[in-house]
């Protein structure tokens, strides 16, 4: 059976911490460091388990950061086996990121029924995969970030659910609209047109492939 069908509250009586993830690289933009923040405020500090999995001029920086943390933190590159079983097994999935052209990452955190919390604004297309307001902050608040942290791990039965709805979420996604979308997001940030091109054929096909088949090793390397 999938770990993941597990009522969150039953495996909390295994294992009393909460794993929130991250994945992405560890640049400015990314804000990992609004994460690590929002852990240290949050009034379950003790309990949460962070992993922040990517490759970036940054690395140091929020290494520095997350060892103010009750249980320090998790930060670097992993192995794209290690960060799939990682995030498979994660309570949490944080997206800070303020400039993200595909959210794909979030989408594989989401079709392994981890819910994603993402940060909403207006150069980034992850947040419309929210799947409702309590998944959703505004970019760049930390003090919004805590708010929504703390609410969510205060109810884990919930969040285990919502973890079930959005693995469903992802799996009833038309993927022709989901690229719409993306290419829609192109066309703001550069202020041109962007060919969406002939998807009718084997393209589709490769784009059905495991998400962290390219966003492991690009996500934690190239941005």
């Amino acid at each position: 059976p999938d770990a993941r069908d597990q009522p969150l509250a039953l495996r909390a009586r295994r294992d009393p911490t909460f794993t929130i993830m991250a994945v992405g690289r560890l640049a400015a933009e990314k804000r990992q460091d609004l994460l690590i923040e929002a852990v240290r405020r949050s009034r379950h500090n003790e309990r949460i388990r962070l992993i922040i999995a990517g490759m970036g001029p940054r690395e140091q920086t929020l290494r520095e950061l997350a060892a103010k943390l009750p249980n320090g933190a998790a930060v670097g590159f992993l192995p794209r086996d290690v960060l799939l079983s990682q995030l498979a097994s994660a309570d949490l999935f944080v997206h800070c990121s303020e400039v993200e052209l595909e959210g794909i990452a979030v989408l594989e955190a989401m079709s392994l029924a981890v819910p994603a919390l993402v940060a909403d604004g207006p150069e980034s297309a992850a947040a419309q995969f929210a799947m409702d307001a309590r998944f959703r902050f505004p970019a760049g608040d930390v003090a919004a970030l805590t708010a929504k942290l703390d609410a969510l791990l205060d109810r884990p039965a919930q969040l285990a659910g919502a973890g079930r709805a959005a693995r469903q979420f992802v799996r009833s996604l038309d993927f022709s609209q989901s690229v719409d979308k993306v290419v829609d997001v192109y066309q703001r940030l550069l202020g041109g047109s962007v060919d969406r091109g002939d998807r009718s054929d084997g393209g589709e096909a490769e784009s059905r492939q495991p998400a962290l088949d390219v966003e492991g090793a690009r996500e934690q390397t190239s941005r």
